[in-house]
């Protein structure tokens, strides 16, 4: 547990050299999410590994700057969304210059599903809460006028034609062939078997047929037919 010593010391440095945003962030599916961005930039690297430590945070860039002026390295100190929420609330009644951006990622967080429900796709009104709040704390983060942000609309997934049994499906990913696992292990196997397959004439009727090398005759028809116990399948060597 932090002293309040801690907390109002982190809480000033956030105030004073520190950065709170909503961006939206590509997933690993192809689709976007919004996310928390809370860092803290300073050329003092070692302090703010210590911060870091003691808050949650990682160094996620040091920038060389200046090298010819003698000018110092600066790192962002970054925080997760989760680590970030824990530490906003925390500090959040020390917080004097950035305690309304503080707010509204609290209310973003509000709006975040727990782990392991990711996979259901977000709704409109969902979708548009979140880029309200976005909105919103890009407003109270603009400096002078600036172009005024407009929503960012619902992403939605292009419809694709799964190229083993012909089904429409929805996915991000543009690349994605088959619709499911399925599917994917099925053409999977009638590939691996195309590989192997080879002419050969069928023990029974003597009819040419292709098919891998362990399979000896042309049909099940004929397969009932051959004598017990069956001849060995002659492996190439």
């Amino acid at each position: 547990m932090h002293t309040e010593a801690q907390r109002a010391y982190l809480a000033g440095l956030l105030d004073g050299e520190g950065h709170i945003a909503i961006p939206v962030l590509p997933t690993s599916a192809g689709g976007t999410r919004h996310s928390l961005d809370v860092r803290i930039t300073n050329t003092n690297i070692e302090a703010l590994r210590q911060i870091g430590l003691e808050w949650g945070g990682k160094i996620a860039q040091i920038r060389k700057r200046g090298v010819d002026r003698g000018w110092k390295d600066t790192a962002d100190l970054r925080w997760n969304t989760q680590s970030a929420v824990l530490m906003l609330r925390e500090i959040r009644p020390y917080l004097r210059m950035k305690g309304a951006q503080a707010d509204v990622a609290l209310r973003l967080a509000a709006t975040l599903r727990a782990p392991g429900h990711h996979s259901k796709p977000l709704t409109t009104e969902e979708w548009m809460a979140r880029e309200q709040l976005r909105l919103e704390i890009r407003a109270l983060n603009q400096r002078g006028g600036g172009i005024q942000a407009i929503p960012i609309p619902v992403p939605v997934k292009p419809t694709l034609v799964c190229q083993y049994c012909g089904a429409p499906f929805n996915s991000y990913q543009k690349r994605r062939k088959y619709c499911s696992q399925k599917c994917s292990m099925a053409a999977g196997r009638d590939a691996y078997a195309i590989r192997q397959a080879q002419p050969k004439a069928c023990l029974t009727c003597g009819k040419e047929f292709i098919a891998p090398s362990k399979q000896q005759y042309c049909s099940m028809a004929c397969g009932r037919k051959a004598p017990v116990p069956r001849p060995k399948a002659q492996v190439a060597q």
